[in-house]
């Protein structure tokens, strides 16, 4: 019997896991975009927040940015609050950095069952002006982009697969 686990489909994980912590956790939809989306014109900072995940058989790195704005929304829906409420600063960037957490969570769990065990880090949150550049070195094996509530989000994965 052949034991060997071929490296799993990425597209398919990331996208249940987009779908599954929005409509669980915030109660809100994304759609797939096809391309990477622009900043949204008006708003001054866009969210970073980068999680690690290694293992004997896998490692790389977890980036998802999304712009102020859609923190600020998802604040108020995690809280029960009106989409009006404004969220304080540090509420926006702890969003930032759980909302990756339960992406990365999901990620994570299908890795495993795919026979990739694996650990997270804790994740690590930046603010960045919408004009400035990430200054991530990242080449990412997946690179996915959503909208919710008009507001555009993306997550890229850079991960590296070990054969048994």
């Amino acid at each position: 019997m052949n034991t060997a686990h071929t490296e799993p489909r990425l597209a398919p994980i990331v996208a249940k896991a987009v779908h599954h912590v929005l409509n669980t956790q915030f109660h809100l939809t994304a759609e797939a975009l096809a391309e990477p989306p622009v900043a949204p014109a008006g708003y001054a900072s866009r969210l970073q927040s980068r999680i690690d995940l290694s293992g004997a058989r896998v490692r790389g790195e977890i980036i998802l940015s999304l712009p102020d704005a859609l923190a600020n929304l998802m604040v108020a829906h995690m809280l029960g609050l009106p989409d009006t409420t404004t969220a304080s600063d540090a509420d926006k960037l702890d969003l930032a950095g759980e909302f990756c957490n339960m992406l990365t969570g999901q990620i994570g769990g299908a890795l495993t069952a795919s026979g990739y065990l694996n650990d997270l880090s804790t994740p690590k949150v930046q603010r960045f002006q919408a004009d400035a550049s990430e200054g991530t070195h990242i080449d990412p094996d997946f690179a996915g982009a959503w909208s919710c509530a008009g507001l555009p989000f993306t997550l890229s994965m850079s991960l590296r697969f070990e054969p048994t």
